[in-house]
């Protein structure tokens, strides 16, 4: 036996240079409020001195530590360098030298003898190899020490050079006060070693004190038990008083940052005097430290000077009150003025015990109209606030809450207005008034004596104006989602439709049933590969036979680009292209009907102007080369440049294998285009009805009767099925047109009991609305909705999606059969049929959904080998999404996807290949032998990612793999096309529903720009809307003002849910309410009422006593338990405590006017609370004391 040694030849790279150290710039902003200095030095040189400090500690650190530390380092590491490799060559030379040599040439011929010869010469590396390694440790230590000897030096130095900074001539450096406040952050991160500490009951700490320094009050959260607040003491030499402080801390929870606030505390704690009286002492400190201004200010300290001293917090500003030195079995709580009252608006820590911190955030008092929602400091929305105490708004004093006014004056502005409080009979009554606006203004300036009048607006307040009745609409609710579901293209599409007879809740009515058929191998897309070059291709457009004529049609043929030109809305003049006769036919694109319309026609008579049929580049054909396949159909589109574009799958056919393949025909170009297929299964080949149900709607086509009478259609809400007749009669004297605005169909003139039929022709996904008017009066409209069916046909699956069947059912009511329309894909056999009656009374439920593609999943498309544990997947949206205007115009603006986070799963041990028979060892034999052969795995394949984040707002996802070690390769990744329904927005919400029930439809199409899939998994259910579809006028009113008035729809019940209803109103002669239209419906009101606001008129009086206080009437009452009536007399009002003054009797100008808001301050906590300490049996122990709330602007 020979043993061969490789050499050795590896030595250890040298240590990477270690960093310059240098200290940044140091720029200190200007004091504030909390910088004590000496009277002679100006507070405006304390930044320079500042930044000449920390210019000298950079530049003295940077000389004297940074470079010789540095210096040291390289030295030390480059002798570890020398040593080590000279260790290692020591050790490569004997193993080469002698081991080698041993082993080979005395071990295998005398291995039974050779322990002795082998232990010597073991013995004898270990000496060579202890005696480098104990010189290496001896070296190593002694630079170490070096290092550490100079590291004290160096830090002796710089408190040697800090020390000129601290003192000095002329008051050039800092006080020791000032050093110790720069420095103080700095002696807090030491490690701490407690001198003294407590525990709570949860054994957190809730004081620690190290040397000086003191944290105490350390107060927790009972459910998270993250840190509240705490307060710190600081003793620092030289000065009078501690530095104190007291922090509360607030966490936001979506985003998971935390802010810090300084705020107010006190300590209270119990004092017993000679007498045996328990009572609070306390000190307390403003929220920069400052001694609390209300307590005795004694030696720089508030003192507790009296017993139970009063506290005076500010309403919008935090405070701590601390306790201490309370007994077991008591606690401490904020009340009422009674004592009992527990009061928690803003108070958290209530039953405080010893060493308990209570926090309180008074609440800021506000501004309230009935109406705003203003919010902040502890007023929400429905406060109704219009401003909070000191916001800076227009209302945030009392003074400027209650006296806002706003003028439009020519001449004088001498106007004020005030509130009555005590007045029997006339004070201001808040509660009723606020949020009233009136507008004051000159009526007559004609004579020396101007008069004036008013209106009064109630602002959305009930028991004034005209009474209304809300009727609902009984349209659909808005979508509740379970279930999001996936892979949906950008074609999906939304519907809510009525249930008809056999599926209503208690339906006596059988139920059809069905069963299907499965095939697989459809073509689902047709990707081109290589554009080619040189096709020849057109649009070909059918022309309409004359009617009543010989029967003969024409075509024209369009290039793409006249077919660019015609859909980008310029129209094209072409010329007929049959044998015989020509015409120029002027061609336009009707949106409608995705098809082409003429608008123009010449020659020797007239073809019909309408929609027409087209067949898109019929000499460019398909060929699929199959043995299995068939019946697949599609289109070739071509750009302007003679290129492949697209093909377009009209028919997946079925039975197509992979190794089939698809090439173009035709076109004679002058370079052939390729292009590849990709296949799908689970497509549904056909239905069979097992029973046929009964009760169901015919589906037999019908004529549906229209009459126009009165300028009005009727009905003006039209229901129809593709294949029905529309026949209109017109019954008044004067013509009429039916002309949809979309171009579908144009009637002309209709004379008296004439009629006009259309049959319905369009195929349509679900259902189309058209919009119908008369031409000859543009406000007599209809709504026509044309529905594929009155039954609708899917599957019940959690795989498949994109079916869609047409069933057929006679005049009993029987489903007689179902046709495949489009068989959809991803079905399997266990998957059932659903037959839905779709007939129900309900109509115009349009909806639209919006979409949003994240990761779900990571396909390993190819595993690659040799990654290291370092590395990262990204995902990248290359191509984003186009940011689209309300008229779905470009913005201009892209947004991209982001937020998927992923990691990649490595395999970490080596697993060779085999075969599933033991006999072959390579996946040659074991392929030619009918095995199955196993790759081998080695270390680093990525095998699997897991997404830990799937992110949102992709459009195309690509991904980037790094491994910053640089070993792996060859892995490739694929996304899933997981498009998920986030939203199915109603544009409409459709009338007359009983059982609403919500449809979307995928009939296939792109996700990003390359994939084509259908959606599958919704699920999704709708009710009753509950919205306002009509108001019926009770009581009229009078005295609106046109052009001002508005109509305002209320959820009254006490837990409200309505919301977003809209309508119009419209005045009579008097001003009275003459009609009331509802243009949105909203949604979900359980208690609606619906008023008419805006300005009601009130007769003035004339100006002849000035700076004489006039008193306004509130608005009139419109029935006797009105709150504005008087006397509960409906149609009567009285003085409601408003009250104005004019400076001057004339010198007006007519229309001179002020507008005001009744508003009126509201304290938000309330004047004066107490605190107290009592016994868990409530006995009190003479300890409490009074709290005092002022708002912010008050102090």
């Amino acid at each position: 036996m020979s043993v061969t040694l490789s050499s050795i030849s590896t030595a250890v790279d040298p240590f990477n240079d270690i960093p310059d150290i240098t200290f940044d710039s140091i720029d200190v902003s200007a004091f504030t409020e909390e910088v004590e200095i000496y009277t002679n030095t100006p507070a405006v040189m304390i930044p320079t001195k500042l930044n000449a400090m920390a210019s000298s500690m950079k530049t003295w650190l940077n000389n004297n530590i940074s470079a010789p530390l540095e210096n040291q380092q390289n030295t030390f590491k480059n002798e570890v360098v020398v040593r080590t490799n000279t260790a290692m060559n020591a050790v490569e030379t004997y193993m080469n030298d002698e081991v080698q040599g041993f082993v080979n040439g005395i071990f295998v011929p005398w291995a039974n003898d050779a322990g002795d010869v082998l232990s010597n010469h073991a013995n004898s590396l270990e000496t060579n190899v202890t005696g480098q390694m104990s010189q290496l440790t001896a070296d190593y230590t002694l630079h170490v020490a070096s290092q550490d000897a100079l590291i004290a030096q160096a830090l002796a130095d710089m408190l040697a050079n800090l020390a000129q900074y601290t003192s000095g001539a002329g008051e050039i450096g800092y006080s020791i006060h000032q050093t110790n406040e720069l420095l103080a952050d700095v002696t807090m991160t030491k490690e701490i070693g407690f001198a003294d500490y407590l525990y709570n009951a949860e054994g957190n700490i809730t004081f620690a004190q190290e040397g000086t320094n003191t944290t105490h009050h350390i107060n927790y959260d009972s459910i998270t038990g993250a840190i509240k607040s705490f307060g710190e003491i600081m003793e620092i030499v030289g000065e009078p008083r501690p530095f104190v402080h007291h922090l509360k801390l607030e966490s936001e929870e979506s985003t998971g940052s935390t802010s810090v606030a300084k705020i107010k505390a006190y300590d209270m704690f119990k004092n017993t005097s000679g007498g045996g009286v328990n009572s609070f002492r306390g000190t307390g400190h403003e929220v920069n430290g400052d001694p609390a201004v209300e307590l005795t200010i004694l030696n720089n300290t508030s003192v507790p000077d009296t017993d139970n001293p009063e506290l005076i917090l500010r309403r919008g500003l935090d405070a701590a009150i601390m306790v201490g030195g309370i007994d077991a079995g008591d606690y401490i709580k904020i009340t009422e003025l009674d004592g009992t009252t527990i009061y928690n608006g803003g108070v958290d820590g209530q039953y405080a015990e010893d060493y308990g911190t209570i926090l309180f955030r008074p609440n800021s008092s506000y501004c309230h109209d009935s109406t705003s929602g203003v919010t902040g400091w502890g007023v929400p929305a429905s406060f109704h606030a219009s401003d909070i105490d000191s916001s800076g708004g227009d209302y945030d004093t009392p003074i400027k809450c209650e006296t806002y006014k706003d003028s439009t004056v020519a001449l004088l502005d001498d106007f004020s207005r005030s509130y009555e409080y005590n007045i029997a009979g006339e004070s201001y009554d808040a509660a009723l008034s606020d949020g009233l606006i009136y507008k004051v203004f000159i009526n007559d300036d004609s004579g020396f004596i101007d008069s004036y009048a008013y209106t009064i607006d109630a602002n959305g307040k009930m028991g004034t104006g005209a009474i209304l009745n809300a009727v609902y609409d009984d349209g659909v609710s808005d979508v509740t989602i379970t279930n999001s579901g996936t892979k949906y293209s950008y074609n999906t599409t939304a519907r809510a439709f009525d249930l008809g007879a056999v599926d209503v809740t208690g339906s006596s009515e059988t139920k059809a049933t069905a069963t299907h058929t499965l095939k697989d191998g459809m073509i689902n897309a047709i990707m081109v590969d290589t554009p080619g070059a040189g096709y020849t291709g057109y649009w070909e457009v059918d022309v309409a036979e004359v009617p009543g004529g010989d029967g003969h049609t024409h075509t024209v043929q369009l290039t793409q680009t006249e077919v660019n030109t015609i859909k980008n809305g310029t129209p094209v003049t072409t010329t007929t292209v049959d044998a015989g006769h020509t015409h120029d036919q002027v061609v336009e694109w009707n949106e409608f009907n995705q098809s082409f319309v003429f608008s123009g026609t010449s020659g020797a008579h007239t073809h019909p102007l309408a929609v027409t049929t087209h067949v898109v580049n019929p000499t460019l054909v398909l060929a699929i080369t199959t043995s299995t396949g068939g019946l697949a159909t599609g289109e070739v589109y071509l750009k302007e440049d003679d290129t492949l574009d697209y093909v377009r799958v009209t028919d997946g056919g079925a039975d197509y294998v992979g190794a089939d393949t698809v090439a173009i025909t035709g076109g004679s170009p002058s370079v052939v285009g390729t292009m590849s297929m990709e296949l799908v299964n689970g497509g549904i080949a056909s239905f069979s009805v097992a029973t046929q149900g009964t009760g169901y709607t015919d589906t037999t086509a019908k004529t549906v009767t229209i009459d126009i009478q009165n300028n009005a259609f009727n009905p003006s809400v039209i229901s129809a099925n593709v294949g029905d007749t529309l026949e209109f009669t017109n019954l008044d004297i004067q013509p009429h047109t039916v002309t949809h605005t979309g171009g579908m169909f144009d009637s002309g003139d209709i004379p008296q009991n004439a009629t006009f039929t259309y049959i319905v022709t369009k195929a349509t996904e679900i259902t189309d609305k058209y919009d119908i008017y008369d031409d000859n009066n543009v406000e007599t409209k209809a709504t026509l909705w044309v529905r594929d069916n009155s039954v609708y046909v899917d599957m019940v699956t959690s795989t498949g999606g994109g079916v869609r069947g047409l069933a057929t059912v006679n005049p009993a009511g029987n489903v007689l059969n179902i046709a495949v329309d489009r068989p959809g894909q991803g079905y399997v056999s266990s998957d059932t049929v659903r037959i839905t009656d779709v007939s129900g009374p309900g109509e115009g439920a349009y909806a639209s959904v919006t979409t949003d593609r994240s990761i779900a999943n990571v396909n390993v498309i190819s595993r690659g080998t040799g990654y290291s544990n370092r590395t990262q997947i990204i995902a990248v949206d290359n191509t984003g999404t186009e940011v689209l205007d309300e008229y779905g115009a470009p913005t201009g603006v892209t947004t991209y996807g982001s937020g998927a986070r992923l990691k990649a799963i490595l395999t970490t041990e080596y697993v060779a290949g085999f075969c599933s028979d033991p006999a072959y060892t390579n996946s040659t034999d074991c392929g030619n032998n009918s095995g199955t052969w196993t790759a081998e795995i080695t270390i680093g394949e990525i095998s699997g990612v897991n997404v830990d984040a799937g992110g949102t707002g992709y459009k195309d996802i690509d991904f980037l793999i790094n491994d910053p070690e640089g070993t792996g390769a060859g892995a490739s990744l694929e996304a899933d096309l997981n498009n998920v329904i986030t939203g199915v927005v109603l544009s409409a919400r459709g009338s007359n529903y009983d059982e609403p029930k919500i449809v979307i439809d995928d009939a296939g199409g792109l996700i990003g720009t390359t994939h084509k899939t259908v959606g599958t998994g919704f699920v999704g259910t709708v009710g009753l809307n509950n919205g306002i579809g009509a108001a019926t006028i009770v009581e009229d009113w009078q005295d609106y003002v046109d052009g001002f008035q508005r109509v305002m729809v209320v959820d009254a019940h006490a837990e409200p849910t309505g919301y977003g209803a809209e309508g119009t109103a419209t005045l009579g002669v008097a001003g009275n309410i003459s009609d009331i239209e509802i243009t949105n419906p909203g949604t979900a009101y359980k208690t609606p009422i619906v008023l008419v606001a805006g300005p009601v008129l009130h007769t003035g009086a004339s100006i002849n006593n000035v700076n004489t206080d006039l008193a306004l009437y509130g608005p009139e009452g419109n029935d006797n338990a009105s709150p504005f009536s008087a006397n509960n007399a409906a149609g009567t009002n009285f003085k409601n405590g408003i009250m104005i003054q004019f400076e001057n009797p004339n010198g007006h100008t007519l229309n001179d006017s002020w507008d005001f808001k009744l508003q009126s301050w509201h304290l938000g906590t309330p004047a004066s609370l107490l605190y107290t300490s009592s016994r868990y049996d409530g006995n009190l122990e003479n300890m409490r004391g009074i709290i005092t709330l002022k708002d912010v602007w008050d102090v």
